[in-house]
């Protein structure tokens, strides 16, 4: 008896995202069937959650751009944004005013799965993944992850067999992951058992300015949301997985904290990518000095992001959600360091802070010179003075609900989460930043350099200050103050000091190399990492 003879229906999606399939109807001795592939039953949702600046944001500021506040896949927006004054930065950037934004466009996948099919599949696709909530994250950076978990999160067997690319992850598992700890293989029967699923992929998109404890109730509620949709369409669905990057690891911690989201008996599991999970010095470093700028494309990107301390400072200061990527009281301490000369192994450090507490020793110092926030940078616009409003006490009260939001996280980890980070020689970070005088300064008492006083600011990272009673190999009582290139390994935003913090309170943790902060789940490693750890949670040995 010969085979019969089939042609592959692209899986559709209606307007509630049931797949169907349609075939037209032929001549009965047409014998050829048409072959249609439904997901299984069960239904786990994976969630994506962004980083900061990672959503997309519209605003009723005065200021805005054709409605929005943050939009950084659209030209138009970028072209605009990227010559504001800070002033401008302020008022469109008001975290009361923004609110998500999901009109954004789903670009093609540039990936011959999608690229082969015809124009209408791929438009029910687009509307089906907007649906499901992509339009709301940045897809130039986000994108590439979104389509290849889509895809291959529900293609592990064809025909029989373990597809592809789980074959070779399977095979080669752990190579080129780095240093691992509480790794165990995937086994061929956790893939079966996973493979029993549907696994849609959304992603949540939140309000960065205001505070991760609101972005975490947030996403909590999108959980719900999530689950409540397909039970009501018959499916049985009791648990998502999470999978975050950076700062959306914070907000993950807080949907499934107990006293604040209280949704960790919704979540199976979670995957955290490049997490800063105690806060980041690199921080510190961008409200003084500003983005990191390359050549090119990295150029145009800190022009957008905020080339000067002045520009990322009229944003910081005055949303909690950024806040909250400072370095917490579980970072290591004495991280702001002083230099009386030298960097790097031959410095001479006179001061190192904190001792304990970073937000009282240096977030709350309004006078010192080395202070974080440079108070004249708060509120450019004037917006805060007219509305009577002390910019100062403003920033302490953002700053307190970062101090709150902080210290109510703590160390908590979902039961089952699991750990990525980068730890590249070639990706250095700022683990700590340290002040150092350009130039010999000589007469120096203690307490003279710490306690001078601030003369200038060109908030790009240099200082000038002024002491009567020390002089510069000049003969001048005045100096210049720099700050020292990263030297902790990293990601270039998140240092190794933050990223391998959760190690002993999680199930999994790999310590990488290879990519960028950014750019981290666009590396087919941790692609490939990433594929591993969602069969290991929904195989059920999580």
């Amino acid at each position: 008896m010969s085979a019969v003879k089939t042609r592959i229906v692209p899986t559709l999606y209606d307007d509630k995202g049931r797949p169907y399939c349609k075939s037209i109807m032929s001549r009965t001795e047409n014998t050829v069937r048409a072959k249609c592939t439904i997901p299984p039953d069960h239904v786990i949702p994976v969630i994506f959650v962004p980083g900061i600046m990672g959503s997309n944001l519209k605003s009723t500021a005065k200021e805005n751009i054709e409605g929005l506040a943050w939009a950084p896949d659209s030209f138009t927006w970028a072209r605009k944004f990227m010559f504001y004054k800070p002033a401008k930065r302020q008022i469109l950037l008001n975290p009361s005013l923004a609110s998500i934004d999901d009109s954004s466009e789903i670009p093609n996948a540039e990936v011959s799965w999608f690229s082969d099919m015809g124009a209408d599949v791929q438009a029910n696709w687009k509307a089906e993944f907007k649906r499901r909530g992509w339009g709301t994250v940045m897809l130039s950076s986000y994108g590439p992850l979104l389509y290849h978990l889509e895809y291959h999160l529900n293609r592990m067997y064809q025909n029989g067999k373990v597809a592809e690319p789980w074959q070779a992850l399977m095979k080669d598992q752990g190579k080129g992951w780095g240093e691992l700890k509480g790794f165990a293989a995937l086994i061929e029967k956790e893939l079966l058992d996973a493979s029993d699923h549907w696994f849609p992929v959304h992603a949540v998109g939140y309000n960065w300015l205001e505070s991760n404890d609101q972005a975490g109730k947030y996403l909590a509620g999108k959980i719900e949301q999530f689950i409540a949709h397909y039970r009501k369409q018959g499916y049985p669905c009791d648990k998502a997985i999470l999978v975050t990057h950076s700062m959306g690891g914070l907000v993950a911690r807080a949907a499934c904290h107990p006293k604040i989201g209280n949704a960790a008996s919704k979540v199976l599991g979670v995957v955290h990518g490049v997490q800063p999970a105690t806060g980041a010095a690199t921080a510190y470093k961008r409200v003084h000095a500003g983005f990191e700028a390359g050549l090119g494309k990295d150029t145009l990107v800190a022009k957008v992001l905020g080339w000067t301390g002045a520009d990322v400072t009229a944003v910081f200061a005055n949303a909690p959600g950024a806040l909250q990527l400072l370095p917490n009281k579980l970072y290591p301490a004495g991280w702001l360091k002083v230099s009386r000369t030298g960097t790097g192994t031959k410095a001479q450090d006179i001061l190192s802070l904190p001792k304990a507490d970073p937000y009282q020793e240096i977030y709350r110092e309004k006078d010192k010179w080395w202070r974080l926030i440079q108070p004249e940078w708060i509120d450019p616009s004037g917006k805060l003075v007219n509305e009577s409003k002390d910019p100062w006490e403003r920033y302490l009260d953002n700053l307190d609900k970062a101090e709150q939001f902080h210290d109510t996280l703590g160390d908590y980890y979902h039961p089952s989460s699991w750990v990525h980070y980068g730890a590249d020689e070639d990706h250095r970070a700022w683990g700590h930043v340290r002040w150092y005088p350009i130039g010999e300064i000589r007469y120096v008492r203690d307490g003279e350099i710490e306690n001078a006083r601030l003369k200038a600011d060109n908030s790009l990272g240099r200082l000038v200050l002024e002491s009567s009673e020390i002089r510069h190999n000049t003969l001048t009582p005045w100096w210049n103050q720099e700050m020292e290139s990263p030297h902790s390994s990293g990601d270039g935003t998140v240092p190794e000091e933050s990223g391998r913090a959760p190690q002993g309170k999680v199930k999994f943790i790999a310590k990488m190399r290879g990519f960028d902060h950014q750019g981290s789940y666009q590396y087919a490693q941790v692609q490939a990492l990433t594929l591993y750890c969602i069969a290991k949670i929904a195989g059920g040995s999580a």
